[in-house]
């Protein structure tokens, strides 16, 4: 099953799809400018694009008119909803993991996207993870309308509603990730800006 397939089979709103093709692109970049260890680039670039497949489980549905979704659009989310929660978990995380597997994704992809929480951060830096930091940072880059520099990234999140604790672990955590991976490529990670 392709990824077109995967998301119109789980009727993946457009603007989460293009969050996760974003994210995907931005890997696309890293892995293809490499320069450290090996890693799996399939496998990362497949992580990255259905990693929040899972995402519409706690969409608020009294809100998506604001979006631009239509009253139909509604339903078919809240019967989306219904069938995520039954057939997967009610735990957004389970569920993407059961998916991944599910649809086809190599171990290794979905070893990524297990590990693919931004408070996993610290110990994949300990680790030395770095197949598990590139997903996670490339998430972490992208926000509703493109790409930010990671430092204004991490201070938008300021904006919403976060636990200021773990805001400035995740802030440390990565920067830190940040700079280990540009110490693997060789183009300017912060340089990497439109797409």
């Amino acid at each position: 099953m392709n990824i077109h397939q995967i998301y119109a089979n789980f009727q993946t709103p457009k603007n989460l799809q293009e969050h996760m093709q974003r994210v995907a692109s931005l890997a696309e970049i890293i892995t293809n400018n490499w320069t450290g260890a090996a890693i799996n680039s399939q496998a990362i670039i497949q992580a990255c694009l259905i990693h929040d497949i899972a995402k519409p489980l706690h969409f608020d549905l009294t809100q998506q008119a604001q979006f631009g979704m239509t009253e139909a659009e509604v339903k078919e989310l809240a019967s989306l909803q219904k069938r995520l929660i039954t057939n997967y978990s009610p735990i957004e995380h389970e569920a993407v993991v059961k998916i991944c597997k599910e649809v086809g994704c190599s171990v290794e992809a979905v070893k990524l996207v297990d590990n693919l929480e931004w408070e996993n951060v610290s110990k994949l830096l300990i680790s030395n993870d770095l197949e598990s930091l590139i997903p996670i940072y490339c998430d972490m880059r992208i926000f509703p309308d493109g790409i930010m520099p990671l430092q204004e990234r991490l201070d938008e999140l300021k904006t919403r509603d976060h636990d200021s604790n773990k805001l400035e672990e995740l802030k440390r955590d990565g920067l830190k990730t940040e700079e280990v991976l540009q110490k693997n490529v060789s183009v300017d990670l912060n340089g990497i800006e439109v797409f």
